[in-house]
């Protein structure tokens, strides 16, 4: 008999975002022209916000990202039923990516469908924000474009 070791959720969740959230050692502007570094972060630890010059190294991205995905999963005060570890790397992902106010904001139907169980509606909900500044940013449709197949499954 084959014994089937299950990643914990948060591993899951670091996995996905990892995917989408490229690494980079060095300030960047992101497709909002915000500063950004690491994984995405727009604030240093110390929350001040990224500046041009900043540095990181991947090692603090990696402990950092550890620590906002556990502190992000605000979407799980709002969850009534029970998800499942697809469902929760994919909330975790669109929270990480849009930051925890979004589910009291523009995202709160997307709570409001999972806790009637219309998953199906939520997931296609999901696939409306993928623009920065009204622009369509490919990449982040493609994004979207998962998290709902993972919300799905």
């Amino acid at each position: 008999m084959t014994t089937i070791t299950l990643k914990p959720l948060v591993s899951d969740s670091l996995s996905f975002i990892k995917k989408w959230e490229w690494f980079r050692d060095k300030a960047y502007q992101d497709s909002a022209w915000i500063w950004t570094i690491g994984y995405g972060f727009t604030r240093n630890p110390d929350w001040t916000p990224v500046k041009k010059w900043d540095t990181m190294t991947q090692s603090e991205a990696e402990k950092r990202l550890a620590q906002e995905v556990n502190n992000r999963q605000n979407y799980k005060n709002f969850i009534t039923t029970t998800l499942t570890p697809q469902q929760e790397a994919a909330l975790s992902s669109f929270e990480f990516n849009l930051w925890s106010n979004i589910w009291k904001w523009s995202a709160k139907p997307i709570i409001d469908k999972i806790n009637k169980w219309d998953i199906e509606w939520a997931a296609s909900y999901l696939l409306a924000f993928y623009k920065a500044w009204w622009k369509v940013i490919k990449w982040l449709q493609n994004r979207r474009n998962e998290e709902a197949q993972l919300l799905l499954s």
